[in-house]
Formats: structure tokens, sequence, C-alpha cells
């Protein structure tokens, strides 16, 4: 207990001598009635938790689902429409497509996405109900990318087109796609830098390399347009405009705790309602402490106020 209380300590003296900026604490907050959720990648029971946007604490929505083809949870995609999210499993050759009821956690097997497909680089969907992937087929091309539409029926990717910027290949190395439905586009990350996608052509414009050293395997967009991510031992939030500056805050260098154990996650999603789906659950509201939590002082009182939900960890490294 001494130890982890000195870590937090040590948290808060970092938030009264920085500025709040790309290493920040998380001070960004989801518009209201919307929720920020996480599926596992450890487990490979694909359980699914909501978090907290203010302290990144963790809570278990039902008990995942056991199936042979479930591993590592890819970044996955949220269909306002019908309240099912949607996530493709790393954990199989070839990978396989599965839904997720947000109420109660369970996934339902839907089928192969396709044969040849070695690496599914992401998962999107807007708010017309259009599922896309980004991907690699290993019988198209090794080390390209290519966009495909998603038959949420029976997993069938139809090709529209090679992933092209500037009419060159965009190599193997996307990790996660998104639509951000408060510009209406369609994004994907390698990591370290951030594209826009034309799902119509599969053309691709780059915004540049990120602004941060935070490396995001996972990427997912409130109403709101901001952008939330997860990577290798971090959760962090930026927007399109932030992504090359100095706009990245962070609510942990080190992995999310489930009841009290290490939890990892690459696949992220925001459920937000399009005015025409499913309303989603509000995110839990924060105590009333009276505290501005506006100034860097005010936010690190109140950071220390709540350190039982702050948990600092050892770094985990993953590939």
């Amino acid at each position: 207990m001494k130890k982890r209380t000195s870590a937090v300590l040590a948290l808060v003296i970092a938030g009264l001598t920085a500025p709040l900026s790309a290493s920040a604490v998380q001070t960004r907050a989801l518009p209201s009635g919307e929720t920020l959720y996480a599926i596992d990648c450890d487990v490979e029971t694909a359980q699914l938790v909501s978090l907290n946007t203010h302290d990144a604490v963790a809570t278990a929505i039902g008990d995942g689902t056991v199936h042979e083809s479930i591993g590592c949870a890819s970044n996955a995609a949220y269909d306002p429409q019908s309240g099912l999210a949607y996530w493709g499993s790393w954990g199989t050759r070839p990978t396989t497509l599965f839904s997720m009821d947000i109420t109660s956690g369970e996934s339902t097997y839907i089928g192969v996405l396709d044969e040849t497909t070695y690496d599914l680089g992401g998962l999107m969907m807007g708010d017309d109900g259009i599922l896309y992937a980004v991907y690699q087929d290993m019988d198209m091309g090794d080390g390209r990318t290519f966009l495909g539409t998603v038959n949420t029926e029976n997993a069938d990717i139809t090709l529209i087109a090679e992933l092209l910027q500037d009419g060159n290949a965009v190599p193997r190395g996307i990790w996660s796609a998104a639509y951000n439905p408060a510009d209406g586009e369609y994004y994907a990350s390698n990591g370290g830098g951030l594209l826009r996608i034309d799902v119509a052509t599969g053309a691709v414009t780059p915004i540049g390399a990120n602004g941060s050293e935070r490396w995001w395997g996972g990427m997912t967009f409130d109403s709101a347009g901001t952008m939330w991510g997860a990577g290798n031992g971090n959760v962090s939030s930026t927007t399109v405009a932030g992504w090359t500056t100095a706009g990245h805050e962070t609510w942990t260098d080190e992995n999310i705790l489930l009841e009290g154990a290490e939890w990892f996650t690459r696949s992220v999603f925001v459920a937000y309602d399009s005015g025409d789906g499913v309303e989603p659950s509000a995110e839990p509201e924060l105590a009333e402490t009276g505290i501005d939590t506006t100034s860097v002082l005010g936010f690190a009182v109140a950071m220390f106020g709540g350190a039982a939900a702050v948990t600092v960890l050892r770094r985990r490294a993953r590939s």
C-alpha cells in the first residue's frame, strides 16, 4: 500500500509541475450519454469493459464468451443503428468476425472474414450501417493493404480497392481504423501516423506523424470528434487537429486494472447515438467535489482525492 501511495503522489506532483500537454493526465470528457468500451486482448474470452474516461477504471460487462475462434480482439466498430459492436479475432488464421451485445457483453460468431485474409487492420462503420475492413490479403500481394465492405450476416468481404497514397501502395502495418461522426470521415493509424481514407475509392490522405510518443494499437471517435486510443501500455485521447502536435492526453503509462488485475486491450469503441439508432447508456458521473479541476493545481487535488481509483503498474512490453 505504501508503494502504491508513493506512486500516486508522484503522479500528482508531476501534474503540478508539468503542463497539460502530450503526456498530461486525462481531462477530456465524452459527450453526454456516450460510453467508451474496450475488449480483451489477453484472456481471449472477448471480455467487454466500460472505461471511465476520467481515471481509466474498467468495469466488466458480463463474463465474456468462450469460442474456439476467439483470440486477441482487433479494433472494433460500433453500429449506432442496432447498438451492436463488430470485432475481428487476431487469435486465429484466417481471421474471424464477431458481433457483440454491449449490454450483456456476449459475442456471437458470424464467420470467417476471408479464407486468405492474414491481417485485419481495423473495422469501421458509419451512420449508414456499412461495415468496412482495412486488411491485408495474402493472395493479393504481401505487404499491401486493402479496403472492403463486410457482410455482417456471413462475414464475406467485397473488395473496394487497394489503399493508395499518391498512386503508391500503402504498406502493411495499419493497426486500427475508425469512423469520425463529427466530420463524417474515416481514419486509420499505423501506430505512429494518421491517415484519412476515402471509402469510395481507397485513396489515402496522410494527416501526419504522431505528435507524442504514444503508440496507438486501437482507436475510436466520440460524436464530438475526440479520438480515444489504446496501445502498448497506455490509454490516450487527442483530436485529428491535435494528432501532430502536443494534443495528446494520457490516463496512465501503464495498463488498465480490472478488479485489481492487469488488463490489456487493443480494441476500443465509443457507443453513441446517431439520432436514429439505439441510445447508449451514459458514462458514470464523477462525484461532486467542489474543486475546480480546470486549473492544474485543482485537477491535481481532485486526482489525489480520488487516489483509490488511480493505479500505477509496471510497464508491460508488448509486440
